[in-house]
């Protein structure tokens, strides 16, 4: 929103009829400039951006809604021009717990859960915080 505004992220449990398996939404909806009814309709393809060369790769959207649809879930977008735009995803609600996970803060043997990621960013500045970040997490990078 390059003349700012409000951004809005919100999850909602949505229970459908019994014969229905529950859903979880995401919401993430903002106050910006909107997109008309030509753009909306392309948000999604491959490779498509607005933006000028060297701005964007037109790839985020796109990969968002493939890793939705691998995940069995769907997503929609509506937007007004002037008023802003609403991305709503759905997701079926798993029947089971999450696994607890070790976070790697928790001390331990380091040989037994050694990791190792190799960090690959053409920019020094978000190289450098990546890398920082996953030291915090106990990674070598």
């Amino acid at each position: 929103m390059p003349a700012g505004g409000t951004l809005t992220i919100s999850t909602h449990l949505i229970s459908p009829p019994l014969s229905a398996q529950a859903q979880v939404e995401l919401r993430v909806e903002d106050s910006g400039q909107g997109m008309p009814r030509e753009i909306l309709h392309r948000v999604f393809e491959p490779f498509f951006t607005t933006k000028e060369l060297g701005k964007g790769t037109g790839l985020g959207l796109s990969q968002v809604y493939g890793f939705v649809q691998q995940s069995g879930g769907s997503i929609e977008i509506q937007s007004d021009v002037g008023k802003g735009t609403r991305v709503t995803i759905s997701f079926p609600r798993s029947a089971s717990e999450p696994p607890e996970v070790d976070n790697g803060r928790g001390g331990g043997d380091s040989q037994q859960n050694s990791l190792t990621i190799l960090v690959v960013e053409n920019k020094r500045e978000v190289r450098e915080v990546s890398t920082a970040m996953l030291e915090d997490l106990g990674i070598k990078s």
